[in-house]
């Protein structure tokens, strides 16, 4: 790829995913995708490519995501039945096979070749 720290096999898997959607760049917090002014970069861990930014959140938003979850998690499963939570899970395994593609393109699943 010309690059022997790989920081170019990174940038350009990144660039070559089928759906770019799936690198979300927002904050969900309780229960909504939210969208910050403030941003902060995401590194790829192997090379230090700067693979692009995030919402970055307040003290704030973390607390009322951490919340939100905690008090989502007993409701889901008291509203839910284990048919209903099964489906949900073959549900996300049909997205993960639907866009296993673009995990194995995902710079930070794999190393350069």
């Amino acid at each position: 790829m010309g690059s022997t720290d790989g920081s170019e096999y990174h940038k350009e898997a990144l660039r070559n995913l089928k759906d770019p959607s799936l690198f979300i760049q927002n904050a969900f917090i309780d229960g909504e995708w939210v969208s910050k002014d403030k941003k902060f970069d995401v590194y790829e861990p192997s090379t230090g490519t700067v693979l692009g930014q995030v919402a970055d959140g307040s003290l704030e938003d973390f607390q009322k995501a951490i919340q939100s979850a905690n008090e989502a998690q007993p409701k889901f499963f008291a509203e839910t039945t284990a048919t209903q939570r099964g489906a949900l899970l073959r549900k996300w395994y049909d997205l993960i096979v639907k866009h296993q593609e673009d995990s194995r393109r995902a710079p930070f699943l794999r190393f350069p070749p």
